[in-house]
């Protein structure tokens, strides 16, 4: 079973990297020249976040992204795998959506349980 807190790090009671730079940040100026969209995600793990790999990291492919990005509203939607290997653990997760030059562009983390 998998347990996600739907808090977003604008929530949590302390100020992360995500939150000091992207939290009311107005990125519509640019909007029309982000042609590629990848996604980046963390787990907190004894302080540090590690990289995770996700099988699609292309945000503009089967993830409701149309590249290149238009103005106005976007749905952005990925999954990824929890494998029964996967110890119990309690962590932090960091999702990061970056331009193709590597302009952050979204962040946001949460926290999560996995039970076995």
């Amino acid at each position: 079973m998998l347990v996600i807190s739907k808090l977003l790090c604008a929530f949590l009671p302390f100020f992360s990297y995500c939150t000091e730079n992207v939290v009311g940040k107005d990125i519509s100026k640019f909007i029309n020249c982000v042609s590629a969209v990848k996604t980046k995600v963390y787990g907190q793990v004894a302080g540090i976040f590690v990289p995770y790999s996700l099988p699609n990291t292309d945000g503009c492919v089967s993830c409701n992204l149309t590249c290149p990005l238009t103005s106005g509203a976007h749905t952005y939607v990925n999954v990824f795998p929890v494998l029964a290997i996967y110890p119990d653990i309690k962590l932090v997760v960091k999702w990061e959506l970056v331009d193709q030059d590597g302009n952050l562009l979204v962040c946001f983390e949460f926290p999560m349980s996995i039970v076995g």
